[in-house]
């Protein structure tokens, strides 16, 4: 009896080592959930950024490490052909907007102009080639809401090149979608122009994020809903977010009966909201989080948001001309007879 129990306590461990060897040799076979994969990288910021503030006092190294926590987690989660950097946006009329916590740009199409001695520094990005930028902030303060819209402002103002073209009596201005390099024919564009004062598709997406604040959110809807009101939308961000907390969009009211009325979630750019809310989220949630929400927001932009021809990126270089290089003009004949 007692061997027969050995033998069996030899073959069930035998049996378990084997299949750990196998499922090691494999890999894992659980399915990969992107979903929880962006949840986690902006779980994985409050955690970094709990254990840097527990050691770290001085409020500007807090705000450094909240908007570098915030690029790393960003570069987990986009693709590849967006970059992710800090800057300043430029146009090829000679403005700069003020500087940017994060950069979302065309990496394979958009130059960075940076000082040869500041390699690693804030970059200077064409307009044509950023997707959007956003203004990190670690909490919240009594004028946050306000830098998020300077910030933004400053970045819409940008003036992205056009180039008219004509072809069988028939003018417009091609345009791109991020990512792609060809501009569509003029008989292949089937939606509306390519206007980047009321096309928020046109324009560069803008957002807000803080990383944990103690206001209550009838204090942070109201701080955007005054701005929105003293500002305008159009220059305004496209969204905020605050880490852990939620996020903060436009609503209006829908009658759908004499009776009945619901709230409409609407975007901070839609014209047809009248109001503004934070909408709170709880950690039990499976369905999204604040974090899942910014990347989605930006996904959505990078996939449908147009941009102007490539051809626009020689105008940077135009700007320049020879009578600014300092080129002394020599000349000497050509000697035709050889």
């Amino acid at each position: 009896m007692q061997i027969g129990r050995r033998v069996r306590r030899r073959w069930k461990h035998l049996y378990f080592v084997r299949r750990e060897k196998r499922s090691r040799d494999s890999g894992d076979r659980s399915p990969y959930s992107y979903v929880d994969h962006v949840r986690e990288a902006g779980r994985k910021i409050a955690e970094d950024y709990a254990r840097h503030k527990s050691v770290t006092k001085r409020r500007a190294d807090r705000g450094g490490k909240a908007e570098e926590l915030v690029r790393v987690a960003l570069r987990t989660v986009l693709p590849e052909w967006i970059g992710v950097e800090h800057g300043f946006v430029v146009d090829s009329y000679g403005f700069t907007s003020l500087q940017q916590d994060v950069v979302l740009f065309e990496r394979m199409r958009s130059p960075v102009f940076r000082t040869l001695t500041d390699g690693g520094g804030p970059g200077n990005f064409p307009c044509e080639c950023v997707i959007a930028t956003g203004e990190v902030k670690a909490g919240t303060y009594s004028g946050w809401v306000r830098d998020v819209f300077r910030k933004s402002e400053s970045a819409k103002r940008m003036r992205r090149a056009l180039r008219h073209e004509q072809q069988s009596g028939t003018s417009w201005f091609p345009w791109r979608n991020y990512g792609n390099r060809s501009t569509p024919a003029e008989d292949q564009v089937r939606g509306p122009i390519f206007d980047q004062d009321r096309n928020p598709s046109d324009r560069i997406m803008t957002f807000g994020v803080a990383l944990e604040s103690q206001l209550k959110a009838q204090t942070i809807a109201r701080q955007v809903a005054d701005k929105i009101s003293q500002q305008g939308r159009a220059l305004g961000p496209d969204t905020i977010v605050v880490l852990q907390r939620g996020v903060i969009e436009g609503r209006r009211v829908v009658e759908e009966s004499d009776k009945m009325t619901s709230m409409e979630i609407l975007g901070l750019q839609d014209e047809k909201a009248t109001m503004t809310s934070m909408q709170e989220w709880d950690e039990s949630s499976r369905i999204w989080d604040p974090f899942s929400y910014l990347v989605t927001k930006i996904l959505g932009q990078a996939l449908y948001g147009r941009t102007t021809s490539e051809a626009s990126l020689l105008k940077y270089m135009s700007r320049m001309g020879w009578a600014a290089s300092g080129f002394r003009d020599v000349t000497h004949p050509i000697n035709r007879s050889r």
